[in-house]
């Protein structure tokens, strides 16, 4: 009996792998998007994440916190507002800001609309143990 050879490996061309490779592919061009803000607000502002990261452990919810620091002048107003997802990730991290949930069993996300996103649903957040 003769072993064959594998010359390539099969592609997954079903719907259901387009959608991973689409959403992996949007998830990539997010964090690009996320890097670049970050980049020029630090380029503008050396030191800014740092303070908005704390900024955030004084508030519970991320849109109203946005918001709240911008109208008020503790920060200047960043030149690309997507930076504020390097600041959400980075106050989750520090326990500052927890995951919203709307079942005990925590399965659900609560989401909301952003007024920032034109009304695109976001993931909820609440105080979190280390604020």
């Amino acid at each position: 009996m003769t072993q064959q050879t594998v010359l390539f490996t099969p592609i997954d061309t079903s719907r259901k792998a387009a959608r991973h490779a689409a959403l992996a592919a949007a998830t990539r061009r997010a964090e690009l998007g996320m890097s670049r803000a970050e980049l020029a607000v630090e380029r503008l502002h050396p030191g800014w994440c740092v303070l908005a990261v704390d900024a955030v452990r004084k508030f519970a919810r991320v849109e109203q916190i946005r918001l709240a620091i911008e109208e008020q002048g503790l920060l200047p107003r960043p030149p690309e507002a997507r930076v504020w997802g390097v600041i959400t990730r980075r106050a989750a991290e520090a326990g500052y800001i927890a995951p919203s949930f709307r079942d005990k069993e925590q399965r659900e996300r609560h989401m909301m609309p952003a007024a920032s996103s034109n009304g695109t649903l976001k993931p909820a957040w609440k105080r979190g143990s280390a604020a």
